[in-house]
């Protein structure tokens, strides 16, 4: 039987192999985003006007695509989205797309459109309402 003195020791050291293997395994803790995205960037217009602040939601039609919503701010016109909060792009798929205004309330007159964000993305995406 070993000295009680080793028997922490001994433990920690255990644990700590134990932990660095597991962060070794490559295997992304629960929780992760663990998905692929594409660019897409583009302008948002509304009665053929640039919207000059707002925000766009991008919500996944479920055909098989993306089942990752995407978000971005909207200023002067242009956009960038992000998926499940900090990945640059979106899931290539169809969405439909919804405008709010700063405070994330729908902008009355601006009806849900669908959008098609391509397989090899797009930095060059119209949003018209």
């Amino acid at each position: 039987m070993l000295p009680i003195a080793t028997r922490p020791r001994r433990l920690a050291v255990a644990l700590a192999a134990a932990l660095l293997m597991a962060g070794c395994t490559g295997v992304t803790p629960p929780g992760a985003a663990n998905f692929s995205t594409v660019p897409a960037k583009g302008q948002v217009t509304k009665g053929g006007q640039p919207v000059a602040s707002g925000i766009l939601v991008f919500v996944p039609v479920l055909d098989g695509g993306s089942d990752q919503q995407a978000t971005s701010a909207v200023q002067s016109g242009s956009f960038a989205l992000v998926s499940g909060g900090d990945k640059d792009g979106a899931m290539p798929g169809s969405y439909r797309v919804e405008l709010q205004n700063d405070l994330g309330e729908p902008v009355p007159g601006a009806e849900k459109v669908e959008v098609q964000i391509p397989e090899g993305g797009s930095e060059g995406l119209t949003v018209a309402f």
